[in-house]
């Protein structure tokens, strides 16, 4: 069964209701259950934009071929785990998040020569899909030294 957007968007307004009821009435496991369907629903709903969105670029693009292009483009999936359903180590949850992709993909993911990447890649000509998930460490060193962005210049 197939549902269009705006019934997507009505059932999880209906979703909502029933998780505020039923946290209120201390009954957090079916509240909680409510969230991760709303979740779900969402995802759905950004799925469908995205996909939309690029045969629309694809339609612009063939009707106007004035505009530019490069010789290549991609999509990217940066893994995050904030994004997933993860317990324990959030480097390993994000590994595991771009093996399965990686699964579906039909690929082998690689490790970065530093270890920092982990990528699940995909060509369709001169189109790729990436899959990233980066660790935490290397994330971690990249947001210290943009503390320091504007502050010291080269």
């Amino acid at each position: 069964m197939s549902l269009d957007r705006h019934e997507i968007k009505q059932e999880i307004g209906v979703l909502h209701e029933w998780a505020r009821y039923y946290q209120a009435h201390g009954r957090t496991d079916i509240a909680q259950e409510n969230y991760r369907k709303i979740s779900q629903l969402e995802k759905m709903i950004t799925r469908a934009q995205i996909i939309d969105g690029l045969r629309a670029l694809a339609d612009f693009l063939d009707e106007h071929p004035g505009v530019p292009v490069n010789s290549w483009a991609h999509v990217s999936y940066s893994v995050i785990s904030a994004d997933i359903d993860s317990t324990g180590d959030q480097d390993d949850a994000e590994r595991a998040e771009v093996d399965r992709v990686a699964a579906l993909l039909g690929v082998t993911p690689t490790l970065s020569d530093n270890g920092s990447h982990y990528t699940a890649l995909r060509t369709f000509g001169p189109v790729e899909y990436r899959a990233t998930a980066i660790t935490e460490e290397h994330m971690a060193k990249h947001c210290a030294a943009d503390t320091y962005y504007g502050v010291v210049t080269p």
